[in-house]
């Protein structure tokens, strides 16, 4: 499933006004630290912010795919309502699930962070 559409759906009810994305034809998303994620929206009523990035296999085995997700988590953890989404190919979810549970201690934070891939939540 692709992550603007999972969150364009699954929290924004279809709403794309407040949608940025790392993508042509698209406002694109503020930096975070020295990154900027694939996926930055906010729900226009709710005030929930949902920060989203997609990885590839090769990627998220990168130590930059980890200093990445640790920027997106610790600005999600500045917001009282926000989740962090991080897709990737459904053959990485349980090493991808695996590193987000591995971030979130080291940091010390806790939010709301799913993973998801192209075969749905």
């Amino acid at each position: 499933m692709q992550l603007s559409n999972y969150a364009i759906h699954k929290w924004l009810l279809g709403n794309e006004s407040s949608v940025f994305l790392d993508a042509d034809g698209w406002k694109h998303p503020p930096a975070i630290g020295d990154f900027k994620p694939d996926l930055y929206a906010q729900h226009p009523l709710s005030g929930l912010l949902i920060i989203g990035e997609a990885e590839t296999a090769e990627s998220m085995l990168q130590i930059h795919a980890e200093q990445q997700i640790a920027a997106f988590i610790i600005r999600c953890a500045r917001e009282e309502n926000a989740i962090f989404v991080l897709a990737v190919p459904w053959y990485m979810r349980a090493y991808a699930n695996a590193a987000l549970r591995r971030i979130l201690q080291s940091l010390g934070v806790s939010i709301q962070a799913v993973v998801i891939d192209e075969l749905g939540e």
